[in-house]
C-alpha cells in the first residue's frame, strides 16, 4: 500500500485510512484533525439553530448554554474546539429572539387595528 500524500510504501498494519485514503503515519500527523469540543456546545448550537430557524423562545435556551459554554472554555473546563459551537448559539439564538419578538409586536398590533 502507499501513502497518498507522498507516494512512500506503508503496510497495512502502519498505513492509516482517512477519508478511505491510505497515509504513512509522518503523513496522518501532518494532515489538520478537528479539535475536540464538548457535547454542550453542540447542544447550545442546536438550541440556537432551532431558536433561529422557528423564532420559538428556543433561542433562549440556545443562548443560554453557549454562554454558560463559553464561559467554561474561557476557564479551561471545556475544550476549546467547542468555542465557534458557542458563539453560533449566542447568535443564532439571539437572532431567534429578536424575530420571537418582532413576530408578537407585529401580532398584537395587527390585532389592534383589527379591533379598531
Amino acid at each position: 500500500m502507499t501513502c497518498s500524500r507522498c507516494g512512500a510504501f506503508a503496510c497495512a498494519a502502519c498505513a492509516t485510512s482517512y477519508d478511505y485514503l491510505p497515509f504513512c503515519q509522518a503523513c496522518y500527523a501532518r494532515l489538520p484533525h478537528a479539535a475536540p469540543y464538548s457535547r454542550q456546545a453542540a447542544v447550545a448550537l442546536g438550541f440556537g439553530i432551532l431558536g433561529g430557524l422557528l423564532c420559538f423562545p428556543l433561542g433562549l435556551v440556545g443562548v443560554v448554554l453557549g454562554q454558560i459554554e463559553l464561559s467554561k472554555i474561557d476557564a479551561g473546563e471545556s475544550p476549546h474546539g467547542g468555542r465557534g459551537m458557542a458563539l453560533g448559539a449566542i447568535v443564532f439564538g439571539a437572532i431567534g429572539l429578536v424575530m420571537s419578538v418582532a413576530l408578537v409586536l407585529l401580532g398584537v398590533g395587527v390585532l389592534l387595528v383589527l379591533e379598531h
